[in-house]
């Protein structure tokens, strides 16, 4: 068969990503609701427990507004979830940290999201991948994840090496 019979996998790539990407957005919003949160306030949590949190940075890299970031804050703040004080080195910078409870919350959310996917992947993922294999280790739905996970980077390569190709066409 010649090379330009082939299907281009550019759109099948898209498609699975696009799939892929809104399967795991509910379902984080879902666990987020299950703990009493919103998806943005899980998003804030996880980054304060993660590194130096800097709002103004938080905003501007998932493109929300300051006051949007601050609004949250507020929540969380409220909820007693985390703390702020001023940071060591610099009073003009606010030091942000999970409190006792904000920690306890994102342990269960952590092991939510781990059950989560034990139990079932996200709508949509199994399709995805190749047919789950029955002699693999570990519960089958894990596999069918592993397996969508595998055939999306092998996409992502011919995606990667189609845009390398255009770039020099320019």
């Amino acid at each position: 068969m010649a090379s330009e019979d082939k299907p281009d996998p550019l759109p099948a790539a898209v498609a699975a990503l696009q799939r892929l990407a809104d399967a795991f957005a509910e379902r984080r919003e879902q666990l987020a609701h299950s703990a009493g949160l919103s998806e943005a306030q899980w998003r804030v949590l996880e980054e304060i427990a993660s590194e130096d949190f800097m709002p103004s940075l938080f905003a501007r890299r998932r493109s929300r507004s300051p006051a949007a970031v601050s609004k949250v804050i507020r929540q969380l703040l409220d909820r007693e979830l985390i703390e702020v004080g001023i940071a060591d080195g610099d009073a003009r910078q606010r030091r942000y940290r999970l409190t006792q409870a904000g920690r306890a919350a994102m342990h269960a959310l952590r092991r939510s999201r781990e059950r989560a996917v034990e139990r079932q992947p996200p709508r949509g993922v199994c399709r995805l991948g190749s047919p789950t294999p029955q002699n693999t280790k570990g519960p089958p739905r894990r596999a069918c994840i592993e397996n969508a996970g595998r055939d999306i980077a092998r996409h992502l390569v011919r995606v990667n090496e189609f845009l390398a190709d255009c770039r020099e066409f320019r």
